[in-house]
């Protein structure tokens, strides 16, 4: 099996053209030809956008296989050790891994989850805008800090690409504008 990891910005991030634009580069690498079977690797993002359309596409085409959909358990970067209680239950995705013991459970942030996709992919495609749409109204970056270029609007995809790159993987940008 071929597990190709397609990410990059929320839906924010893209003008209604380039998410067109963007839907099709996704449907175009999730049926490009290939010996094996392909299958997405991806972090469920919930920004919408890359991650999310690219699932959406793959249940379409035949690629999704939800064992490498990657989810993250809590909305930070690091990972977080909670004690459930009556009033605080463990996230429905949370599964028990070697850091969980007795009562405590450590819940995947941001950081493990693109490890995760990373260390699943054996290609990862980064789906970037290249600048921010006249209407983005959140916090603006000049140049994307995991990469430091100024050639596309800033995703957390990128340092998930570089983490790929030191496990000896490829990566490839694709950056619409």
């Amino acid at each position: 099996m071929k597990v190709i990891a397609i990410i990059g910005n929320g839906k924010d991030k893209f003008t209604s053209e380039q998410a067109v634009f963007a839907k099709m580069l996704i449907r175009e690498l999730l049926t490009q030809p290939s010996e094996e079977k392909i299958a997405l690797t991806s972090g469920h993002s919930i920004m919408g956008g890359v991650d999310i359309w690219a699932e959406e596409i793959a249940k379409e085409v035949g690629a999704y296989d939800e064992s490498f959909i990657f989810i993250p358990q809590t909305e930070q970067w690091n990972d977080m050790c909670i004690a459930p209680t009556p009033t605080q239950k463990l996230p429905k995705n949370h599964k028990c891994w070697d850091k969980c013991y007795a009562n405590y459970h450590w819940l995947d942030g941001y950081q493990s989850r693109n490890q995760k996709i990373a260390e699943a992919a054996n290609i990862v495609y980064v789906i970037v805008s290249a600048q921010y749409p006249s209407n983005y109204l959140d916090k603006k970056y000049s140049l994307c800090y995991h990469r430091k270029k100024t050639d596309h609007v800033k995703s957390g995809a990128c340092w998930t690409a570089k983490y790929a790159e030191k496990l000896g993987k490829r990566a490839i940008w694709h950056i619409i504008g």
